[in-house]
């Protein structure tokens, strides 16, 4: 991006966002790019530790489901403190934040793109009670993601392919890959609670990896989903505390480098795991429903398991992915020019 500093506010409510846009700070510095970023508290906290320029003063409010909102008046102050050449965004299904956040931009005629971080749930992400709502431009990680997004979203955003710039980030991580991994995680997420009807059972995976795992269980880390339970795991930990099984408390983006090995279900944790050649497991229990699963697993080396014998049998002797494609390293490597240009072409309108 050349000529006249852009000014582009990040925003994004969940993990799987921020994972995204985090990248763009490291690159995008004035003159080139002024970013600034808001998000959940607990987020800011970690993103202006590590880039103070990004930092806008705010205040949000915590609701009793975990997610957090902003103000409509708060959000415009924020949108009108200067011109904004783009506001980028995740596309949470927890919070109505990047939902308000385009819909206030649009009313000010400010140019919004939103990045999708998941293979799954594309309508949830733009709906808001009866309403849809759309960012100017939807951004995807790859042409499956498009494909999918198109058909459930229709004609009404346009979309464009970019890659992913967490994933770029992930496969140069790998290749100055250093320290020890000795961890075993079990990824969790909230699929009893909220998709019941996937019968799926994340304590009961849980206790099958402790009993595999045998007197190795002290090795073993509980990573709760943010929608999960947290008093249910603490309780279920504290069941298990004399195997030495605990619940994480690492900040996600240090996973990958004290895993050994993982399990899982469909979390997008698994394939960060992969790219670094962490060896990692799905488990799809028998009877579950099948549309629950989102992971390309075949391309990212992700084993599938679906018993408690095949978990027993894999935990014994872990099959490391294959590492990402030649292809597959190409298209994310080019994700964050992919983005500017995206920035550069709404700038220049």
């Amino acid at each position: 991006m050349t000529h006249k500093t852009k000014r582009v506010l990040l925003v994004a409510h969940d993990r799987g966002g921020v994972n995204l846009l985090l990248p763009l700070l490291t690159r995008w510095r004035p003159p080139r790019v002024t970013a600034y970023f808001i998000g959940t508290p607990p987020l800011e906290s970690e993103v202006y530790r590590l880039y103070p320029s990004a930092r806008l003063t705010h205040s949000a409010q915590l609701l009793a489901n975990g997610s957090w909102i902003y103000e409509a008046d708060e959000l415009t102050a924020i949108l009108q403190s200067g011109k904004w050449d783009l506001v980028l965004t995740g596309t949470s299904v927890m919070s109505n934040l990047e939902k308000l956040t385009w819909k206030l931009a649009g009313q000010l005629s400010i140019p919004c793109a939103a990045i999708c971080d998941m293979w799954t749930e594309y309508r949830r992400r733009f709906t808001d009670g009866p309403d849809v709502v759309l960012p100017d431009m939807l951004l995807v990680l790859d042409d499956r993601m498009a494909a999918e997004a198109k058909c459930a979203l229709g004609d009404s955003i346009k979309i464009k392919v970019v890659g992913s710039p967490h994933f770029a980030h992930l496969i140069a991580s790998s290749r100055r890959r250093s320290g020890t991994r000795t961890k075993v995680r079990f990824i969790s997420e909230p699929a009893a609670s909220i998709f019941p009807n996937a019968r799926i059972d994340e304590f009961l995976i849980a206790k099958w990896v402790i009993e595999a795992l045998g007197h190795r269980a002290k090795d073993l880390i509980i990573r709760p989903h943010p929608q999960d339970d947290s008093e249910a795991w603490r309780r279920f930990v504290y069941a298990y505390r004399k195997k030495g099984v605990h619940l994480d408390e690492e900040p996600s983006w240090a996973c990958h480098l004290s895993t050994r090995m993982a399990v899982g279900v469909s979390s997008m944790m698994l394939i960060e795991l992969a790219l670094v050649g962490v060896p990692v497991a799905s488990f799809k229990l028998y009877g579950s429903d099948e549309s629950y699963y989102c992971l390309p697993e075949k391309e990212f080396g992700i084993a599938v398991l679906r018993s408690e014998q095949e978990l027993k049998s894999w935990l014994r002797n872990p099959t490391p992915p294959s590492g990402a494609s030649r292809e597959f390293a190409a298209l994310h490597a080019s994700a964050i020019k992919n983005i500017e240009d995206v920035c550069l072409g709404f700038a220049n309108r």
